[in-house]
């Protein structure tokens, strides 16, 4: 019962079920565990440390008149 416990945590549906029967048929063969693998995937996200302003001048031209 703890073994069917812990599958259930871990195995849903359909899956769960062939997990049950598979458990009630080998009951009396011995011990039975669990080996699960699990597949980790680490994602880096880049935060910015300070809030960034876009460089960017607002010019503006001037007609400049008797320069030389």
């Amino acid at each position: 019962m703890h073994l069917l416990r812990n599958c259930r945590n871990i195995f849903k549906g359909q899956e769960y079920l062939a997990m049950e029967e598979f458990i009630h048929q080998h009951k009396d063969d011995g011990v039975l565990l669990l080996k699960a693998t699990y597949k980790i995937e680490l994602t880096e996200i880049a935060r910015p440390g300070k809030k960034t302003i876009p460089a960017f001048l607002h010019l503006e031209k001037e007609k400049v008149v008797g320069r030389k």
